[in-house]
C-alpha cells in the first residue's frame, strides 16, 4: 500500500494527531468537518454484531473525503481492537491483524461476497455493507461480527481524511458512541409466506414474516425487512418491527432517511415512494413458543415493478442475531409488482326515445330510434355491434341502418 492515505491510516490508529502531523500532512481550510457513528438498526446497544454505520462530512462534497478511518475497542488503540478504513477511490474496506510490530492489512470490495477478520472482529463485503454519497456527507454502513470472546464495553473513534490530507482530528462520543459485545441464545431462523391465495405477484397483500429464538418469541425485539432487488434498503420497501412499542417503522428509504411509525393494529397507514403499508386490514403479530409471525398489509407502488426479493434480520432483546444477520431464499422469497390487467375491451348501448306507441292495424308510419353504441376510453373496443330486435308484436318489423357499428356510432 504506497497511497498516503494507507500509511496514515497504520499510524493513526496507535498514536492520532501527533504522528499525522508528524507525517508532514497538514490541516486543510476545507478538510472535513465532522463524523457520525449509528448502531445497527433496531439494536439496544449490544450483541455480536451488526450493520454499523459511519459518517464524514465535508465542504466540498462527499467524494472529497478519500478514507474514513475507525478504532473499535475499550481504549483508543488499533492495537487489540477491531481497526479498519475506508478507501473511497479503490471502494475498499481494509482491516488491520492489530498485532505484531507492524500489522499487517486484509482488503476486501464493498458489496462484495468477501469478508476478512482479525482476533477480534469479522468484515463483511455484503450483507448490508454499502456506501452512499449525498450532498456533502459519505455514509460507510458495515456488517461487523465481533469475536464472541472479545466481550465487554466498545468505544468507537473516527477519523475522516479529504483528497488533499485534510483531517478532522480523532473524535469520538464516549457516551452514545459505544457497543457492548455480547454472546447469547440468538435467534436461529427466520422465513416468508406470500399472501394466501396469491401466485406470487400484483400490488401486494397481506405478507408473512417471521423469526425464530430459542429463548422464546417475546425474545425477539426487532424483526427487520428489505424489499428490493438487491439487499439494499436505499430504493427499496424498507421497514422493521419494533416489539416493545408494537410498532413497524417505514423508511423513506432514501437520504436523509426519515422513519415513520405505525402501530400495530391501528387504522393509521404510512407510505414511501415505493410502498405502503397498513396498520389494519390483516396486520397483526403473533407470539408462538418460539416463533414470532409479523403478518403485514403491503400495497407496491405500481410504477415500481418487477421482481423484489425479501431480506430479513431478527434481533433479539440483547442484541443477537442470526449467525449470517440477513437471511434470504432468492427461489421462493420473492414478489413480482405489477399492476393487475386492464379490464377487457367493452362498450355500452342507448336508445332514443326509450319507448314509442304505435296502434294496430292503423298506422302506417314508422317509429324510427336512434341506437346509439358507446365505448369508454379506458378499456376501448373495437369489434363489430350487430343489431337486431327481439319480442317484436305480431304483424310489427324492425330494421336497422346500418345495420352492424364497428366501435363507436350510432
Amino acid at each position: 500500500m504506497t497511497s498516503t492515505s494507507t500509511r496514515l491510516a497504520g499510524k493513526a490508529g496507535m498514536l492520532g494527531l501527533n504522528l499525522l502531523l508528524a507525517s508532514g500532512i497538514g490541516m486543510a481550510e476545507t478538510a472535513p468537518t465532522s463524523a457520525g457513528y449509528a448502531p445497527p438498526l433496531g439494536s439496544n446497544g449490544s450483541g455480536s454484531g451488526g450493520v454499523f454505520s459511519f459518517s464524514a462530512t465535508d465542504p466540498d462534497g462527499a467524494a472529497d473525503i478519500k478514507t474514513l478511518i475507525v478504532v473499535t475497542n475499550s481504549v483508543f488503540s488499533g492495537w487489540g481492537g477491531c481497526y479498519f478504513f475506508y478507501d473511497q477511490p479503490s471502494n475498499m474496506i481494509y482491516l488491520s491483524s492489530a498485532s505484531g510490530t507492524s500489522g499487517t492489512w486484509s482488503s476486501l470490495v464493498v458489496g462484495s461476497s468477501d469478508s476478512k477478520q482479525n482476533p477480534y472482529c469479522t468484515i463483511h463485503g455484503d450483507q448490508g455493507t454499502q456506501v452512499i454519497l449525498s450532498g456533502n456527507t459519505l455514509t460507510l454502513k458495515v456488517y461487523i461480527t465481533f469475536n464472541s470472546s472479545w466481550t465487554g464495553l466498545k468505544y468507537f473513534y473516527l477519523m475522516p481524511i479529504d483528497t488533499v490530507g485534510g483531517y478532522l482530528p480523532w473524535v469520538s462520543d464516549l457516551v452514545n458512541w459505544n457497543w457492548n459485545v455480547q454472546s447469547s441464545g440468538a435467534p436461529t431462523g427466520a422465513d416468508y409466506a406470500r399472501p394466501l391465495g396469491s401466485n406470487g405477484s400484483g400490488l401486494g397483500g397481506v405478507f408473512s414474516f417471521s423469526a425464530t429464538d430459542p429463548d422464546g418469541a417475546a425474545d425477539i425485539k426487532t424483526l427487520i425487512v428489505v424489499a428490493n432487488t438487491t439487499l439494499n434498503g436505499w430504493g427499496a420497501c424498507y421497514f422493521f418491527y419494533d416489539r416493545p412499542s408494537n410498532q413497524v417503522y417505514l423508511s423513506n428509504a432514501t437520504s436523509p432517511e426519515v422513519w415513520t411509525p405505525i402501530t400495530v393494529g391501528s387504522p393509521d397507514m404510512k407510505q414511501s415512494a415505493y410502498c405502503t403499508i397498513r396498520g389494519d386490514q390483516g396486520t397483526q403479530v403473533i407470539l408462538n413458543g418460539n416463533t414470532l409471525t409479523l403478518k403485514l398489509n403491503i400495497t407496491f407502488n405500481s410504477s415500481w415493478t418487477g421482481i423484489k426479493n425479501f431480506y430479513l434480520m431478527p434481533i433479539d432483546t440483547a442484541g443477537g442475531q442470526l449467525a449470517n444477520a440477513w437471511v434470504t431464499d432468492p427461489i421462493n422469497w420473492k414478489w413480482d409488482v405489477e399492476p393487475p390487467p386492464p379490464p377487457p375491451p367493452d362498450f355500452t348501448m342507448s336508445v332514443t326515445p326509450v319507448s314509442g306507441t304505435a296502434a294496430m292495424a292503423k298506422s302506417t308510419t314508422p317509429i324510427n330510434y336512434t341506437v346509439n353504441v358507446i365505448v369508454p376510453p379506458s378499456n376501448p373496443f373495437s369489434g363489430t355491434v350487430t343489431l337486431g330486435a327481439v319480442a317484436l308484436p305480431g304483424g310489427a318489423t324492425a330494421t336497422f341502418n346500418p345495420p352492424a357499428i364497428t366501435g363507436a356510432g350510432s
